[in-house]
């Protein structure tokens, strides 16, 4: 006799921070820093100075700036105090 497999329950999903992040005209670079994000913009952009927002990258594939980036790591246990924004070196 086979035996029925019960459904696991759906783990949740937490949303998490995965990458530092620039946004440059409607475009996202990413890094593990920052400075590893405006490199990338740079070299293809050639844009020098980069300009943009900088923020993070979830694992939704969402952009949020520093300052919601703060509330989520906080909110996923990646950060032990909330802060008024996040900086990677918050997180890695």
């Amino acid at each position: 006799m086979e035996k029925l497999r019960q459904p696991e329950p759906e783990k949740e999903k937490v949303e998490r921070i995965e990458q530092s992040a620039i946004l440059v005209n409607d475009c996202i670079y990413t890094g593990k820093r920052h400075s590893d994000a405006i490199s990338s913009a740079a070299e293809k952009t050639g844009m020098k100075p980069v300009r943009g927002e900088q923020g993070f990258v979830t694992n939704a594939g969402r952009f949020v700036s520093r300052k919601e980036a703060a509330k989520i790591a906080f909110e996923a246990g990646q950060t032990e105090k909330l802060e008024d924004e996040l900086f990677s070196e918050d997180v890695w």
